[in-house]
């Protein structure tokens, strides 16, 4: 909710998930510094309608060695990570990373 980066990009990821996911695409956002409220808050406020969950214990965190957001990655069927995104995604990029994800 505080992360200006992570705010500019939600309508696109929102309008990503949209547009791919009769695809088979599944969107995943995961909060990892900020409070539940304030998260829920920001859901409501840009209409997000994939899933979102607060990592509490920082499993995710650790196991994907976050340390700066806003980052996206981009996972194959196989459950590969194909890419990784660090900082703020444009809808051009977005588009095309999830056609590689899909190859």
């Amino acid at each position: 909710s505080w992360c200006p980066p992570c705010r500019a990009e939600e309508p696109r990821l929102e309008a990503a998930y949209q547009t791919y996911r009769d695809r088979g695409v599944i969107f995943v956002g995961v909060d990892i510094q900020d409070a539940p409220a304030d998260a829920r808050a920001l859901i409501t406020e840009f209409g997000v309608s994939y899933p979102n969950g607060p990592d509490g214990d920082q499993s995710i965190t650790r196991a994907y060695t976050i340390d700066n957001i806003p980052v996206t990655f981009f996972v194959d069927r196989e459950g590969l990570i194909r890419r990784r995104w660090l900082g703020e995604i444009q809808g051009d990029q977005l588009a095309s990373f999830i056609g590689e994800a899909l190859r």
